[in-house]
């Protein structure tokens, strides 16, 4: 929700009349705040470890509630000044730390919960991150349906936050009632976690890499709603459309995402989820070229790009998973997917933000700087 109202969020806490716009800043705070996730990896993924998946689930919706309560609440800039920003920055770092620790941990109850199924149970990891994808898209469009235009810039995305928060609360209170996971490992006979070591390291870049294709796709996909508004200048209900119809359209493949992780549990065979790793890594590259001349692709990219790409996204999390020993699993997988999730995916947006509106700027510099060097000479 933070993405699809970051036209608004800028407007709100941001100062006007920065070298980026508003908008470029506000998709900064939601990329740069999350290099808080490697943080959280590193600290709730060693808690799950030591004592159990549901503890470290049950603190980390604790810090995404009170932060999303914060970001519904806070004063904007015109009342508060750079205190609202800064308050911004502090609530999306929180938000990041408790990113940082819930995959891992979710991801590793899950496999621990149905280990002759792991892969199957992991998908449901995906499969939850599409609902609350479609969740936060049918609040910000109903939203905007509802509230007249200027409500819906002032108040639009507190009302989403408050929403968000009351969920977290409900979310807090299932995982208060769900049953732990045996123990495994060092864990069951009360000992510690094994030390990170030069294998776990290698583990980690694994893991890393492994998550570098959907990350980029997922960013890329949150960014273009933005993008589509500022630079391409169509209409704020076109992107939400779009993204409508890319969350719904992997929904309905939800049955083709369980044949493909169970033929995964069954056989281990990776063969198929490299041949859908070559075939996105390839059709993206061809897109690029392609989007300059059809500006309509970026609407479209994301569902097409998570459909071809379906053999490898399907098993993906619990290959993750089982890359790593139940004792360092928490630790391993959050680590891991922050850290690919940060450098190929949270980036990105301010990256897409920056060549927007700092490419002509560099141009510029470049060019003078050539022209003193030549009179110079």
């Amino acid at each position: 929700m933070y993405a699809h109202f970051a036209r608004e969020i800028g407007s709100t806490f941001f100062p006007p009349g920065v070298r980026f716009s508003q908008t470029t800043a506000a998709l900064a705070a939601f990329g740069l705040t999350c290099c808080a996730r490697p943080v959280g990896a590193w600290i709730l993924g060693g808690y799950a470890d030591r004592k159990g998946r549901l503890r470290s689930l049950r603190v980390s919706i604790v810090i995404m509630t009170t932060a999303t309560f914060v970001l519904a609440t806070v004063p904007g800039y015109a009342r508060i000044g750079l205190l609202a920003p800064a308050v911004i920055m502090l609530a999306r770092f929180c938000q990041g730390l408790s990113m940082g620790g819930e995959f891992g941990s979710a991801t590793a109850f899950l496999i621990e919960s149905r280990p002759a199924h792991a892969t199957r149970a992991a998908s449901w990891q995906a499969i939850g991150q599409i609902l609350a994808s479609l969740g936060a898209l049918a609040v910000t469009f109903g939203l905007r349906q509802v509230l007249p235009a200027g409500a819906s810039d002032e108040t639009g995305f507190r009302i989403a936050f408050g929403i968000g928060t009351l969920l977290g609360i409900l979310a807090l209170l299932a995982r208060m009632g769900a049953e732990p996971t045996p123990p495994r490992g060092p864990a069951a006979r009360g000992m510690p976690a094994p030390p990170a070591d030069a294998r776990f390291c290698l583990r980690v870049v694994t893991v890393g890499s492994m998550v570098a294709l959907g990350a980029g796709i997922t960013y890329f996909g949150l960014a273009m709603l933005a993008y589509a508004q500022s630079e391409l200048h169509v209409p704020a209900d076109i992107p939400l459309y779009a993204s409508v119809i890319s969350v719904v359209g992997q929904l309905a493949f939800t049955p083709l995402r369980w044949r493909l992780a169970n033929r995964f549990d069954r056989t281990g065979r990776i063969v198929p989820s490299l041949a859908g790793c070559g075939l996105v890594a390839v059709l993206s590259l061809c897109a690029a070229c392609a989007v300059g001349r059809h500006p309509g692709l970026v609407l479209v990219l994301p569902l097409g790009l998570n459909l071809l790409g379906l053999s490898y996204f399907a098993p993906l999390d619990g290959q993750m998973g089982l890359v790593f020993p139940a004792a360092q699993r928490g630790r391993g997988l959050a680590i891991g997917y922050a850290c690919g999730v940060v450098l190929f995916g949270t980036l990105l947006p301010f990256l897409i933000g920056w060549l927007s509106g700092g490419v002509p700027v560099v141009r510029s510099w470049v060019r003078n700087c050539s022209r003193g060097w030549l009179f110079w000479c």
